[in-house]
């Protein structure tokens, strides 16, 4: 768990310097394109999967009679990850994409080719999950039954 807050707080933090970076670089300047206008919503969309994280964390550890809620919002809180992560893959696309178009011609081959081994990737790795899950023994029936008799 402790892995997950460092890593969450890490990103958090490197996406939050990286936005502050470029907007006092551009004389807090937006362009009127897709890259920047992804970036500062993929700002926004981490900012609030950080506050997320930590109330998931809290209802889980906080409330003792209300487990089912808890695991609603931790699980919003792992679908609401795995979507921030593709759009932000979809905000470097499109950043990519913007190079191309002023003039770097490698820029639009390295925005495809990272954004379908993202995809490969992530595809691998479910497969290994459906299959690891399968290969799972469910509970044992039990040789003794307890019964009240």
């Amino acid at each position: 768990m402790w892995i997950h807050r460092i890593t969450g707080f890490i990103i958090w933090a490197t996406t939050v310097s990286f936005a502050f970076y470029v907007i006092i670089k551009d004389n807090w300047e937006i362009d009127n394109s897709l890259h920047p206008i992804c970036g500062l919503m993929t700002l926004s969309l981490v900012t609030l999967l950080s506050f997320g994280g930590v109330l998931s964390k809290w209802m889980l550890e906080n409330s003792r009679w209300n487990t089912k809620k808890a695991m609603m919002i931790k699980t919003g809180h792992g679908i609401f990850g795995f979507l921030v992560l593709v759009f932000s893959h979809l905000t470097l696309l499109f950043g990519c994409l913007r190079y191309a178009e002023n003039g770097v011609s490698e820029a639009k081959t390295l925005g495809i080719v990272g954004f379908v081994l993202f995809f490969t990737i992530l595809a691998l790795l479910e497969i290994w999950h459906q299959v690891f899950k399968r290969k799972e023994t469910p509970f044992i029936d039990a040789d003794v039954t307890i019964t009240r008799e």
